[in-house]
C-alpha cells in the first residue's frame, strides 16, 4: 500500500472513531460539517489519486444515495416539508462515506468498520468515568441510563451492537476482539435499552446456530449469561432496575 493510501485509510480511520464523540452525527449541522469534511476528501482523492476508477458505483452505493435523494424528493409532498430536507442533509454523511469506501478492497474496507467497536467501547468507558463527575453526569446519563456520547441510551445500545455484529463477523477472533465484545456488550446493559437487548438476544442465537467454531459458540453464550448475572447481582444489591436490569421489566 502506497504512503498515500496509508494516509488515506488512517484519516477514515481517525473520522469514524471520532464521529461517535460528537453526539454520533445526530444534529443536522454537525452532518452538515461531516459531509463538508468527507466532500473535501472527495475532491482531494480525485484530484490526486492516478486510478483510472477512485470510486466505485455498485449496488450498495446505489442503495444508500437512492435513501439519501428519497428525503429530498418526499419533501415535494411531505406534510413538514422542511423536515425531510433536513433529513437529506442528515444522512448525506452515510452516502459521501460510502461511496468513498467503495474504491477500497474488502481487506481495506474491514479495517475501516473495525474502528467502530473500539469507538464504541473507548466512548462507552470513558462516558461512564466521566459520568461520576456531577457536572457531566446530565450530559452523559439519561434516567441513570449510559447515553454515552451520543446523549441517547438506545442510539448509543445500537451502535454498540453493530460493534459486536462486527467483531462476531470478523475473519479471526483473538483476544482482543473478545475482550471487545465483553465490553460493548456489558455497555448494551448500562443503556438500559430493552429493544436492543431483545436484539442482542437474537443476534447470539443466529451466531450460535451459524458459526461452526465451537469455542466461539461457547464464548458466546458465555459472555450473555455473564452479562446477565452480573446485572441481576447489581439489581439485588441496589434494588434498582433503571439500568442494567432494565432488561427484566420487558413484557408483552
Amino acid at each position: 500500500m502506497s504512503l498515500l493510501k496509508k494516509d488515506e485509510l488512517t484519516f477514515l480511520k481517525i473520522f469514524i472513531f471520532l464521529s461517535g464523540f460528537v453526539v454520533g452525527g445526530y444534529y443536522t449541522a454537525i452532518s452538515c460539517i461531516f459531509s463538508i469534511i468527507l466532500g473535501g476528501f472527495l475532491i482531494y482523492k480525485t484530484l490526486t489519486t492516478k486510478e483510472k476508477e477512485p470510486f466505485k458505483f455498485n449496488i450498495t452505493v446505489g442503495a444508500v444515495a437512492l435513501l439519501v435523494i428519497s428525503y429530498l424528493v418526499v419533501s415535494l409532498w411531505a406534510v413538514d416539508s422542511g423536515t425531510a430536507v433536513y433529513g437529506f442533509f442528515k444522512f448525506l454523511p452515510v452516502a459521501l462515506l460510502s461511496f468513498i469506501v467503495s474504491g477500497y478492497d474488502k481487506e481495506k474496507r474491514n479495517e475501516l468498520l473495525e474502528v467502530i467497536p473500539l469507538s464504541a467501547a473507548v466512548n462507552g468507558v470513558l462516558a461512564y468515568g466521566l459520568s461520576f463527575i456531577p457536572l457531566l453526569s446530565n450530559y452523559l446519563l439519561v434516567a441513570e441510563r449510559l447515553g454515552g456520547f451520543f446523549q441517547s441510551p438506545n442510539a448509543f445500545a445500537i451502535f454498540c451492537l453493530a460493534g459486536i455484529i462486527i467483531l462476531l463477523t470478523s475473519e479471526k477472533l483473538d483476544f482482543k476482539k473478545w475482550l471487545l465484545t465483553a465490553v460493548l456488550t456489558l455497555l448494551v446493559f448500562l443503556t438500559g435499552s430493552r429493544t436492543v437487548f431483545i436484539f442482542l438476544v437474537i443476534t447470539v442465537l443466529i451466531f450460535v446456530v451459524t458459526l461452526k467454531n465451537k469455542k466461539a459458540k461457547r464464548n458466546i453464550i458465555l459472555l450473555l449469561m455473564g452479562a446477565v448475572a452480573v446485572s441481576v447481582i447489581v439489581v439485588i444489591a441496589t434494588d434498582s432496575v433503571q439500568t442494567v436490569g432494565r432488561y427484566l421489566t420487558i413484557s408483552l
